[in-house]
């Protein structure tokens, strides 16, 4: 298993801020196109977190990256 990386957490940490902000702008009256639209985002950006997560992308010649596990 991977371990853990500060600049990938705080990229993907910083990708669920915007999104909740942006929730927050558009407010209990945002049409449901934009909520769907959101949503997937927000699907994806999880994805490829975990992508990368898992593959091990981020390793010691990358600036922050994680030993290998």
């Amino acid at each position: 298993m991977a371990r853990f990386d500060e600049d990938l957490y705080a990229a993907w940490a910083a990708s669920e801020t915007a999104l909740h902000d942006t929730l927050r702008e558009l407010g209990p009256e945002a049409p449901l196109s934009a909520l769907n639209e959101l949503a997937e985002l927000k699907l994806e950006a999880n994805r490829r977190f975990m992508d990368l997560w898992t593959s091990g992308a981020a390793t010691p010649s990358t600036p922050g990256g994680a030993a290998p596990g």
